[in-house]
């Protein structure tokens, strides 16, 4: 009995770790239009950025991650640069 109750503890443990590995990540960024993201750009509230294709991750001064998806903005670096976002 005892057995079988620890092959039951094993086993549900295996299938939480396996299914915790399918849990969608960043689950605390919040979204941006583009828009917004240009906005906030302007008003120095972006503090970092992370640029992956079209794909823009980052962190606002006041500590919110963020993420938003770029046009094609031939802009969008100088912008950046322009108000020390890093």
């Amino acid at each position: 009995m005892l057995k079988n109750i620890l092959l039951w503890v094993v086993i549900g443990i295996a299938l939480m770790s396996v299914f915790n590995g399918f849990a969608p990540k960043d689950k605390n960024d919040s979204t941006l239009s583009y828009s917004r993201f240009i906005e906030a750009v302007a008003y120095g509230q972006v503090e970092t950025v992370t640029i992956d294709d079209n794909k823009i991750k980052g962190k606002m001064r006041s500590g919110e991650k963020f993420r938003t998806f770029s046009p094609n903005d031939a802009h969008l670096i100088d912008d950046l640069l322009e108000h020390g976002v890093e």
